[in-house]
């Protein structure tokens, strides 16, 4: 769910439903009533890729986006186990500070671990 959502989110795709919504269980309301996500989906602009490092389709894809007030990361592991990535040596952007839009919480450092197949979506303050 999240590296769709992260995926949909980052390009400004259309964010389309499919299903009985009443049948939604929480966790997928939860993805689709996030204010930040929703806020960064309706407004991102300059979406491109700023990275990809893999190996036989295994890795870490990192892209980013901009609003007027901020600017958005979103980390893909396309590998079968967690990864770390050090934003500040692989991208040269410092997400320190940022707010893990997923998790609502605040990230205290540069290295940041995606599990497998999964993503991480963080919004900076410019």
């Amino acid at each position: 769910h999240y590296t769709l959502m992260t995926l949909w989110g980052i390009f400004g795709s259309p964010l389309m439903m499919g299903g009985n919504m009443p049948e939604n269980d929480e966790f997928t309301l939860s993805l689709l009533n996030n204010a930040e996500y929703m806020n960064m989906h309706r407004t991102v602009k300059n979406s491109r890729m700023l990275c990809r490092n893999e190996e036989n389709g295994k890795g870490y894809i990192i892209w980013d986006g901009e609003n007027e007030d901020s600017r958005f990361v979103a980390l893909f592991n396309t590998d079968e186990k967690p990864i770390t990535i050090n934003t500040a040596e692989k991208i040269n952007i410092s997400v320190d500070g940022s707010y893990d839009i997923w998790q609502k919480c605040t990230v205290s450092e540069n290295n940041i671990t995606v599990q497998p197949h999964g993503a991480r979506l963080l919004k900076l303050n410019k």
